[in-house]
C-alpha cells in the first residue's frame, strides 16, 4: 500500500513521546519537587498537573535558581524556534564529543518532524551535585503535554545541560559499516494470492541481501528508544522526487526479523506499491528508534 507519510509519522511520534529518553538526560536519585510548593513558571500550559506541596528544600541558593530557570528557559526558546544550532552550544562539553553540530542538527530535526514546541512550564529547579535539575512540562503542535527532566550542571559561562542525543548519535555511527545491495527485483511483482492494488499502481518485489562489515553487532531501536530486532518496518522507498513508500505485508514475500553480528549476512524479501509511471528509487534501511538512515543502494528502477 502507498504510504508517503508513515515515516515521518513515526519519527514525528519518537521525537515527542522518547523526549525524556532522548531529548534531556533524565537527573537521578531526587524527586521532581519544586521548592516551598510552588513551580516557576515561564510560560502557559495546558494538561499540567501541580507539584505536590511535600516538597523538599533546594540548597540552591535564590541567585543559582534564578540563573538555572533562565538558562533552562533558553533552551526551550530555542527548542520552540528550532533554532537546534544554538542549542547544541548549550550543551555539556562532554557530551558534545558524541556528535558534531550538523549531525546533531539533522537528528533533531528529524525527530521534531513537523511537531513545534507551543508552549512550556517550568515547574521546579532542583539541587544536583554540581549542577541541578529542572522539571518542565512541553505541549506540543500535535496536542501533546510531556513532562520532562532536565539535568544542568554548572560550567564556566554558568550552565550546561547534560544531552542523550549526542550519545544516541555517536552509537548511531556504529551502524554505519553496514552493506545493503539489490540482488533482484521484479516488476511488476504479483504475488500467490492477489490482493486489492490502489488504483494507478503495481507492485515490486526487491530481493536485499545486508551484511555488517563492521566489528559491532547491529541492533535496531524501536520507538520507545529500547533495543529490538530488525524487520521489513525498518526499509522504506523512496524516489527521485522524495516521496516515500512503506513495504506492503505479502505471505509469500519475507524479510525475517533479525540482529546482525558483525561479519554476518542476512537476506530476504520486500514489496511495495509504487506508482505504475516512476522510476529512480533508493531502497533506505532507517533505524526507526534514532530516526537515521543507516544504509542506503540505488534499485535500478
Amino acid at each position: 500500500m502507498h504510504k508517503p507519510y508513515l515515516i515521518v509519522a513515526l519519527v514525528v511520534s519518537l521525537g515527542i513521546v522518547a523526549g525524556g529518553t532522548y531529548w534531556w538526560s533524565v537527573s537521578s536519585g531526587k524527586a521532581p519537587e519544586s521548592k516551598n510548593g510552588s513551580g516557576v513558571t515561564m510560560n502557559d500550559a495546558s494538561g499540567t498537573t501541580d507539584v505536590s506541596d511535600n516538597q523538599a528544600e533546594s540548597e540552591l541558593t535564590p541567585v543559582e535558581e534564578a540563573t538555572a530557570s533562565a538558562f533552562a528557559t533558553k533552551v526551550e526558546r530555542y527548542t520552540q524556534q528550532r533554532d537546534f544550532a544554538k542549542m547544541y552550544d548549550l550543551i555539556c562539553p562532554k557530551d558534545r564529543t558524541g556528535a558534531t553540530k550538523t549531525e546533531y542538527v539533522k537528528t533533531a530535526t528529524n525527530l521534531w518532524g513537523a511537531t513545534r514546541l507551543t508552549s512550556y512550564e517550568i515547574k521546579s529547579v532542583l539541587e544536583e551535585d554540581n549542577g541541578a535539575t529542572i522539571q518542565l512540562v512541553e505541549n506540543t503542535s500535535d496536542g501533546r503535554s510531556e513532562t520532562q527532566l532536565m539535568t544542568l550542571e554548572k560550567s564556566d559561562s554558568g550552565w550546561c545541560f547534560r544531552s542523550n542525543l549526542t550519545n544516541t548519535i555517536s552509537q548511531v555511527k556504529n551502524f554505519q559499516n553496514i552493506s545493503l545491495s539489490v540482488t533482484s527485483s521484479k516488476r511488476p511483482y504479483t504475488e500467490q494470492y492477489q490482493t486489492t492494488i490502489e488504483e494507478g499502481h503495481e507492485r515490486v518485489r526487491v530481493n536485499v541481501s545486508i551484511k555488517n562489515i563492521g566489528d559491532k553487532p547491529l541492533i535496531c531501536h524501536a520507538l520507545d528508544g529500547g533495543e529490538t530486532q530488525c524487520s521489513e518496518f525498518f526499509f522504506y522507498l523512496k524516489d527521485s522526487a522524495g516521496a516515500i513508500y512503506t513495504p506492503s505485508f505479502i505471505t509469500d514475500a519475507k524479510m525475517p526479523q533479525f540482529t546482525l553480528a558483525p561479519q554476518s549476512t542476512v537476506s530476504g524479501s520486500l514489496v511495495f506499491e509504487i506508482p505504475i509511471v516512476s522510476n529512480g528509487y533508493t531502497l533506505v534501511f532507517r533505524d526507526l528508534g534514532y530516526g537515521t538512515d543507516i544504509a542506503t543502494v540505488s534499485t535500478g528502477f
